[in-house]
């Protein structure tokens, strides 16, 4: 994320997270930190990233799904303001 964020991508991540973590991605990510049991990540508003599990249990196997569709992520950015 960092490298997309420095060619000019637009980055959003919605999910609980580290203050700390936060204050480095702050630069090339806009980062919401949410407390829920979800996470997403929306790329130039045409692509969202769900991640599927908590990434708490097991790091190593964590899984989401990547949606490519700009009509989709705008619909669920206008929702998440509300």
């Amino acid at each position: 994320m960092k490298k997309m964020g420095k060619k000019g991508v637009k980055i959003k991540m919605i999910a609980p997270h580290d203050e700390k973590i936060a204050r480095k991605l702050k630069s090339n990510i806009e980062t919401v930190n949410k407390e829920t049991n979800s996470r997403i990540i929306m790329v130039d508003d045409k692509e969202v990233l769900f991640m599927i599990s908590d990434g708490k249990n097991d790091k190593h196997n964590d899984c989401g799904v990547w949606v490519k569709s700009e009509f989709f992520t705008k619909g669920l950015k206008d929702i998440l303001r509300k």
